[in-house]
């Protein structure tokens, strides 16, 4: 038998889903809070509260969410991008690039991920490094224009 606890946490987690899809931010913030509360830890529960977070705009809060979540799945490299695109946000740039390498470490192929770090790079004033991560981040479905805009090509 499943605890009740489980139940009522899995259907605040499945409302916060449903909320975050919708585009319903504030809706999904508090139900992915609410499913945190109900089993606090829970990595997927803290990773989709820190994504909401970040949509909010609410990014030191998403940090603190997002690192809560990591130690729970420490191979999780979708949490590791969304801590990365938290500490960006938050303005932590070194924290966010170690936090993007690691996440790439784990999933070489999120193209958001290489986006994030060669536009980290290129503020931090390594133009070459940030160049091969452009690079990166158009083999891996970042879009192109984008891509070639930053790397100084037509139209930039």
């Amino acid at each position: 038998m499943v605890p009740a606890t489980f139940e009522q946490a899995r259907a605040q987690f499945l409302r916060g889903e449903q909320a975050f899809e919708a585009g319903r931010y504030e809706d999904a913030e508090r139900a992915f809070a609410a499913s945190v509360r109900l089993l606090p830890g829970r990595a997927s529960s803290l990773m989709n509260l820190g994504a909401t977070r970040i949509r909010l705009g609410q990014h030191d809060r998403a940090v603190e969410v997002l690192q809560a979540a990591i130690p729970a799945e420490p191979a999780n490299a979708e949490a590791h991008g969304h801590l990365a695109t938290a500490l960006a946000e938050s303005g932590r740039p070194d924290e966010a690039l170690q936090a993007a390498a690691t996440s790439l470490q784990l999933d070489p192929n999120v193209g958001a991920v290489w986006l994030l770090q060669a536009h980290l790079l290129r503020e931090r004033g390594d133009v070459a490094q940030a160049a091969a991560s452009y690079r990166g981040a158009a083999a891996r479905g970042a879009d192109p224009q984008l891509v070639q805009y930053a790397l100084g090509g037509p139209g930039a």
